[in-house]
């Protein structure tokens, strides 16, 4: 984990034996995850990029993730250089992939979207956005054995897609939400198809939702390959 000078990624993917032959579930969480706390508080920029393939090749398993590491990992989705921010995405699917606990995807699923949602998120540029809806996105690739935690997942795209007045942004959400729905079990549930004819039929929703809406609605056609029942006479009423 070098401060300055980037180490080569390319020499260590080729470290995958001497890595699980030094790291165990033990030695990571009391001895390697301090390191790292430790380097990237000082140098986010070169050891976050090293700490994501160090993750890849692990081939153990872990209870928990002690620490604050997640933490530190969603503040630096937040940094300036785009590099940075997308290896912290990548760090941050790895270490889902690598848990045990089903609760962590959306433990850490929550605190992105708090992160977006909050005076920072607020604050931050479109493309640091753009990350923090990556993130969010990303999330939805480890398999999860939970699955109970879906119907906060979409009402939190929900909210920014019906809140939000850039397009990129509004087009980034519709994109990550997307990709949760292709799960059997991530279903339009009479929340959804409310808000929806809610906002379709009110007058101070912008253009831009309504059509980020339809365009919802497209990805859930594709993704299902049908429409809730519901939906059609909104549509026809709308046409």
């Amino acid at each position: 984990f070098p401060e300055k000078k980037p180490v080569s990624l390319c020499v260590l993917k080729h470290s995958e034996g001497i890595l699980n032959y030094c790291l165990n579930e033990a030695t990571f969480n009391k001895e390697f995850l301090p390191l790292v706390n430790k380097k990237i508080r000082r140098s986010a920029e070169t050891s976050i990029p090293v700490f994501q393939v160090v993750l890849d090749l692990l081939e153990f398993q872990i209870d928990e993730i002690e620490g604050d590491l997640i933490d530190i990992l969603i503040s630096n989705l937040l940094a300036s250089n785009s590099k940075t921010r997308n290896a912290t995405v990548a760090s941050l699917v790895s270490l889902v992939k690598l848990c045990k606990n089903p609760d962590l995807k959306f433990i850490i699923f929550k605190k992105v979207n708090t992160k977006l949602s909050g005076p920072e998120g607020r604050r931050a540029s479109a493309d640091v956005k753009l990350s923090l809806l990556d993130a969010l996105g990303s999330l939805s690739q480890p398999s999860s054995t939970s699955t109970s935690f879906y119907p906060d997942v979409l009402k939190d795209f929900l909210d920014i897609i019906t809140s939000e007045g850039n397009e990129d942004i509004l087009d980034s959400a519709v994109k990550q939400l997307s990709r949760w729905m292709n799960f059997p079990k991530f279903t339009f549930n009479e929340k959804a198809q409310t808000l929806f004819k809610d906002k379709l039929f009110a007058n101070q929703t912008s253009h831009r939702v309504k059509m980020a809406i339809f365009h919802l609605l497209d990805e859930v056609c594709r993704s299902t390959g049908k429409l809730p029942k519901a939906y059609i006479p909104l549509l026809a009423t709308m046409a």
